[in-house]
């Protein structure tokens, strides 16, 4: 991210490695929850926004789990696929 330019806040990177070690398909509650865990704090509101923002960046993938909400994950290079 940084080689594209962006800016690296500690609130970005805490939301990024979350994304990495959080497991897949996490929604904006599970990332909070997880921060939590390792003593950070930040509103959802704050989280949504880092992960729009990588989401525009293509950084991250944005599925609709249904009545389980919305799940963000990291796009890697091999491909997954979702049925729903």
């Amino acid at each position: 991210l940084r080689e594209r330019g962006e800016r690296m806040t500690i609130q970005r990177k805490l939301v990024i490695t979350a994304l990495c070690e959080g497991g897949s398909h996490l929604t904006i509650n599970d990332i909070r929850q997880y921060l939590e865990r390792q003593g950070h704090e930040l509103d959802e509101s704050t989280i949504y926004r880092i992960l729009q923002w990588l989401k525009a960046l293509s950084g991250i993938s944005q599925t609709e789990l249904g009545v389980n909400g919305t799940g963000y994950e990291l796009i890697e290079t091999k491909p997954h696929h979702h049925l729903v």
